[in-house]
């Protein structure tokens, strides 16, 4: 399966971000769930979702004809500090995972898995108090962009991190410039659903917002 998502931005538009030094931002929606339970328990338990920051999964300078596609591929990783407003998130540990699957975390690695039952991508923390999340790669005006946090979240020592990804993105601007950046979001951003693959947005300069269609 292929997402694909086009950007249209008008070429006087292009020019005043740039000026600007803002940047396209995709963020991608994750559900996240970090608990102190076995996973039996889990099964028949309600969850709120993790308070965390942001993480702005992509960010390009845009020109006025941009496309981004991805695959449903994701690897969960590891980094030691607690992610950092405007910081890149710096993984040290990554591996590439599948749905209903738990993984082991223990001496700076990821172990062989144990079923779940359950949807979703999990990780067992059996090393102190780490942040993990999901990481996906993407294409952006055909150039391959590097596998990239798209969550964050703190998993204590013996807690177990779930993330579930959603097929929704958001897409403002704004001045991270990288990709994996830790941010605080201002206000609520519009998530548009990938649910038929393919989305199209298109940049509206006078509230400066992308908003579906060409």
């Amino acid at each position: 399966m292929t997402y694909t998502l086009t950007v249209t931005v008008n070429p006087t538009s292009v020019a005043q971000i740039n000026a600007a030094r803002q940047f396209v931002t995709v963020v991608q929606s994750v559900q996240s769930y970090v608990a102190s339970m076995p996973m039996s328990s889990m099964l028949s338990s309600t969850f709120a979702t993790t308070p965390s920051l942001e993480v702005a999964w992509l960010a390009f300078s845009p020109f006025p004809s941009n496309t981004i596609t991805w695959s449903p591929a994701y690897s969960l990783y590891a980094t030691l500090a607690a992610p950092v407003n405007g910081v890149v998130i710096q993984p040290v540990a990554t591996q590439p995972a599948q749905q209903r699957l738990t993984y082991p975390f223990l001496n700076n690695g990821f172990g062989a898995p144990v079923s779940a039952d359950m949807d979703g991508y999990f990780v067992q923390n059996l090393q102190g108090s780490m942040t993990f999340g999901l990481a996906l790669t993407a294409t952006v005006n055909a150039v391959a962009q590097a596998v990239a946090p798209i969550n964050s979240s703190t998993v204590l020592n013996n807690q177990t991190g779930w993330f579930t990804p959603q097929t929704s993105v958001a897409v403002f601007l704004s001045t991270t410039s990288a990709n994996g950046t830790a941010f605080y979001q201002f206000g609520t951003p519009t998530f548009y659903s990938m649910s038929k693959n393919t989305v199209s947005l298109t940049y509206q300069a006078s509230n400066s917002t992308f908003v579906e269609g060409t």
